[in-house]
């Protein structure tokens, strides 16, 4: 889930940035449990820590981030996330515009689509930015239990 916020009006999705005057960005809340596949993008990431603690996956090697650590995506680098405590924690993003309208684009789902449906469109919605999304294979080599078919 993201709380985005936009001239000073704000709304909570489950994922999504919002673009400011200062560039897109957006407040990230991870919930206990959750867990963002490896993927990776031409686009770079800078990530904040504001509450909680999680694993992030920096390459080959997880690093555990917990309040005011900065995490830094550069462009084309492997990475992931994990909530493997017992609270939600939160987190700013801030990344170029292409990424941000893509995570807006994946944030809205469409009215009356099954589970399927969605996992589909999300992933032509990644083809279709050029974006590379590990298999369930790959994200199990690292650690993490990943089922697209739900």
């Amino acid at each position: 889930m993201v709380r985005s916020a936009a001239c000073g009006a704000s709304r909570t999705m489950k994922a999504g940035l919002a673009h400011t005057l200062n560039g897109p960005y957006a407040i990230a809340l991870l919930p206990a449990g959750a867990v963002v596949p490896m993927h990776s993008h031409a686009d770079r990431e800078t990530f904040y820590m504001l509450s909680g603690k999680l694993d992030a996956l920096n390459g080959d090697r997880w690093q555990q981030l917990g309040p005011g650590d900065v995490f830094d995506v550069r462009a084309g680098m492997k990475h992931a996330w994990r909530n493997s405590s017992q609270a939600a924690a939160t987190m700013i993003c801030v990344t170029t515009n292409k990424l941000a309208g893509f995570l807006q684009e994946i944030s809205i789902p469409e009215a009356g689509s099954s589970g399927e449906e969605q996992a589909q469109r999300f992933f032509k919605l990644v083809q279709a930015h050029g974006y590379w999304l590990a298999s369930p294979e790959e994200n199990a080599a690292i650690g993490l239990d990943v089922n697209w078919n739900g």
